[in-house]
């Protein structure tokens, strides 16, 4: 009893202030065993583990945040506005900044679209997103909700003038040919109108995919095909594949076209027709000078041994009703511009 009583007391001498067992409800481990090492090795590799998971989430977080900041959009003009819009129609278009990326800070320098009477602003925080994808979505939003505003004001749609911008001759994708019939009148000489519609139409072309193919023909009293020089009626109507080439070729031709002559879409349309397209879209400022177009258009129309082709109306500066009856008779839809 006595050697017990000494060793206790010998050992409260060697340790006098003994370590706890417990922090918490959390064992602690005193000794030195291989386990002991182990298990605190673990530990110290689980908490690295969340602590490098945690930093990543932190840093994706910051790179996807984007805000997107509308300091001014204009939708439409009114009346009133009319003649002043014709006066700064040159100045339409879109602006974008270049864009920068620095290696240093990680930042992107966001691309401003601005308009004359406001400006649309996409301000990012430091990322490396595509900018230019990203100024093309927030784009088509903006032409959406415009056009949505317009529907429901039954508004015609603003010519965007050099800039070809308002997107009315631009094609969803689903069809995979379209053939664009456009007046060259002399009426569309004024007010620049066949200025605005050829950017239109460029900006149209454009945006169409690879895989679609196009043709345009013009008309005033005779067809004028894509790729005729000086002759009216000169040869047919041939659909060519959206690539690149193809589209900066029909681009300098419609810029060669001029104002001139009367309104004969039958030639034009009957042409656009024998190339078989599954859309024709139809664009003039005036009512047909043969009463019986429609009827000739939607009858031809009808007798195609393939598929019919469905044609989209567009009528500038004034409701067209001609028009408006060969995109009823059509399956197509009427637009009025100005």
């Amino acid at each position: 009893m006595r050697n017990s009583r000494l060793l206790e007391l010998n050992e409260k001498l060697s340790r006098p202030f003994p370590a706890p067992r417990r922090f918490g409800w959390i064992r602690l481990w005193h000794d030195e065993s291989g386990r002991s090492f182990a298990t605190a090795g673990l530990v110290v590799i689980l908490i690295a583990i969340v602590a490098l998971w945690l930093n990543r989430q932190i840093d994706t977080g910051a790179a996807g945040l984007a805000a997107v900041t509308i300091e001014q959009v204009v939708l439409g003009e009114s009346e009133d506005d009319l003649q002043l819009l014709d006066e700064r129609t040159e100045s339409v278009a879109v602006h974008q900044t270049t864009s920068h990326t620095s290696l240093a800070e990680g930042k992107v320098a966001a691309p401003v679209v601005e308009s004359p009477a406001g400006e649309l602003k996409i301000q990012t925080a430091p990322s490396s997103f595509d900018v230019s994808r990203e100024t093309r979505q927030v784009e088509s939003a903006v032409q959406g909700l415009q056009e949505s505003i317009r529907k429901i004001k039954k508004e015609p749609v603003e010519l965007a003038g050099t800039g070809g911008i308002s997107g009315i001759l631009k094609v969803d994708s689903s069809y995979k040919s379209v053939v664009y019939v456009i007046d060259k009148s002399g009426s569309m000489a004024s007010d620049r109108r066949l200025e605005r519609v050829q950017a239109e139409l460029i900006a149209g072309i454009q945006g169409l995919a690879e895989d679609q193919r196009f043709s345009i023909v013009f008309f005033d009293a005779g067809a004028w095909p894509m790729g005729s020089n000086g002759n009216a009626n000169s040869q047919s109507l041939q659909l060519v594949s959206a690539k690149q080439r193809e589209k900066q070729a029909a681009e300098n031709w419609v810029r060669s076209i001029t104002a001139d002559g009367g309104t004969d879409p039958i030639p034009a349309t009957l042409q656009a027709l024998e190339a078989n397209p599954e859309l024709i879209v139809l664009l003039s400022d005036g009512e047909f000078s043969d009463p019986g177009a429609v009827d000739q258009i939607t009858a031809a129309n009808k007798r195609k041994n393939l598929r019919k082709a469905r044609i989209d109306c567009i009528g500038i500066g004034e409701v067209v009703r001609t028009l408006q009856q060969l995109a009823q008779d059509n399956d197509g839809h009427y637009q009025p511009a100005r």
